[in-house]
């Protein structure tokens, strides 16, 4: 299912019975239904939800060459580096191992013997590490949409859905509907994530999981 951000604009707006169509992402349409305004904080809802495979990311990190020592009663931040400015979550922390020939990271390792923590500035975040070479796994809100997976699409645009319908019409029970059917979809979504990498599959969570006893 390769689709754009119109197209998610427009299976929101299926979703709430509305039969207009989004020809732009800012067109009259998309800006009378606060689209724009929700599509942030409607994909920020599903990626903290579950460790999305699709979405997560190994990388390097940049040294923050200002940024001091600082130790603490368990531990000792030697060295801080730039939070990635896609992360949604860090997974894990860990060390690079190996590289190419050309110098680029290719091997990592994570343990749990990586301890480090986040530190939060006035306009940034500082990862801390207490080890050198510092590696990140995280999932990353950069993925676009071409590249989400039909599950994980059919639940962003219900969580949309309801986002829209709560904000042009504050009407908390039709959203409140739309809720539940974006959870039918973040279960199915979940369930097909799981097995593209063989993990165990979810239990369901949230109404699902009521209505299941």
């Amino acid at each position: 299912m390769k689709v754009s951000r119109v197209d998610l604009y427009n299976l929101a707006l299926g979703n709430i019975k509305i039969g207009r169509k989004v020809g732009s992402l800012d067109d009259e349409t998309a800006r009378e239904f606060m689209l724009p305004q929700n599509y942030d904080g409607a994909l920020a809802t599903l990626m903290s939800m579950y460790d999305w495979s699709f979405a997560t990311v190994s990388t390097t990190l940049a040294r923050v060459a200002d940024a001091p020592v600082v130790k603490t009663a368990t531990a000792a931040w030697n060295y801080g580096w730039a939070y990635p400015s896609d992360c949604v979550r860090i997974l894990e922390v860990g060390t690079v191992t190996g590289h190419s020939g050309d110098g680029n990271a290719w091997q990592f390792e994570y343990t749990e013997e990586w301890p480090w923590t986040v530190e939060n500035r006035l306009s940034s975040r500082i990862l801390r590490t207490a080890h050198g070479n510092a590696c990140a796994r995280y999932l990353s809100d950069a993925v676009p949409p071409t590249d989400w997976p039909p599950a994980f699409v059919l639940a962003f645009t219900w969580i949309l859905a309801a986002n829209i319908t709560r904000a042009v019409n504050a009407d908390d029970r039709d959203a409140d509907y739309r809720m539940k059917q974006a959870e039918y979809y973040i279960q199915q979504a979940k369930i097909a994530d799981a097995e593209e990498i063989g993990r165990a599959a979810p239990r369901p969570g949230g109404w699902l999981e009521a209505r299941n006893g």
